[in-house]
């Protein structure tokens, strides 16, 4: 009878965080795309990213997170030479 009674109405919901800081926001759409659909399915999502969904979703809730992204990419480049330099230099 329990069996039975969880096979009708058993369903688990969860609470998800997804953090994608990128500065790109093609980095974000395939996560995001999983996260919709997550939500759609009635489990409680939030995300954290620097770009934000332009309409209200049910059980959806975004963090903005504000980057720089100049600064972002200039990190990003520094860090790439000094990787080239060290691959030149052994």
């Amino acid at each position: 009878m329990l069996l039975a009674r969880l096979l009708v109405t058993g369903s688990h919901v969860a609470r998800i965080v997804g953090v994608f800081p990128l500065p790109a926001d093609n980095h974000v759409i395939t996560p995001r795309v999983l996260m919709l659909e997550l939500a759609g399915r009635e489990h409680q999502v939030t995300e954290v990213t620097p770009f934000l969904e332009s309409k209200i979703i049910p059980n959806y809730t975004q963090i903005e997170v504000k980057i720089d992204f100049a600064s972002a990419t200039r990190e990003i480049g520094k860090r790439k030479r000094a990787e080239n330099c060290k691959l030149i230099g052994n």
